[in-house]
């Protein structure tokens, strides 16, 4: 009979160990499913931080390009009052104030492009300021200019130093190439 009593004993701490086994088993894969929950979010997190990101580059892009076209737009309305009232106090119609378009020295097209005001160009602010308070407000007259003195021509305009001209030559460049390659 002992050895039934033994074996009786076995068995039962082997069924408690089963069943030991069995509720660490069923605790580890209630974990497990959390942590999987768990995973689950922080990658739908990321993803979503990553949206913000994106969104927020996207919305300072157009902040910056809102920013742009106002400065743009002030620039034009600059260049407008100092075309209307240049320097010397005088309204000067167009063709005083630029040399006749010629599509051999200017380019093609350029009777028409050559009267866009300076704003035209996309320059900053600074820039188109500086251009019309030198009476310089059409993009054809800036050109006579680069043209007449390409090394020095910004030499008459005083804020402007050898940097910032070559900027603006570059934008005036691809304008007149635009215009010109229709």
């Amino acid at each position: 009979m002992a050895t039934a009593t033994k074996g009786k004993k076995a068995t039962s701490v082997n069924q408690d160990r089963d069943a030991a086994l069995k509720k660490y088993e069923e605790l580890f894969e209630q974990l497990t499913r959390f942590t999987h929950s768990i995973t689950s979010y922080e990658e739908v997190i990321q993803s979503a931080r990553l949206d913000v990101e994106e969104a927020k580059l996207a919305y300072d892009e157009a902040k910056d390009k809102l920013r742009e076209l106002e400065n743009a737009r002030d620039g034009a309305k600059h260049s407008l009052y100092r075309f209307l009232s240049p320097k010397n106090g005088e309204i000067m119609p167009l063709f005083d104030t630029m040399e006749e378009p010629d599509e051999e020295v200017h380019g093609k097209n350029c009777t028409e492009w050559r009267k866009e005001p300076i704003a035209a160009l996309k320059i900053s602010l600074p820039s188109i300021n500086a251009l019309t308070d030198a009476d310089i407000v059409m993009v054809g007259q800036l050109q006579d200019r680069v043209l007449e003195s390409p090394k020095s021509w910004w030499d008459s305009v005083p804020p402007l130093n050898a940097g910032t001209a070559a900027a603006i030559v570059d934008r005036l460049n691809d304008f007149i190439f635009d215009k010109t390659a229709k």
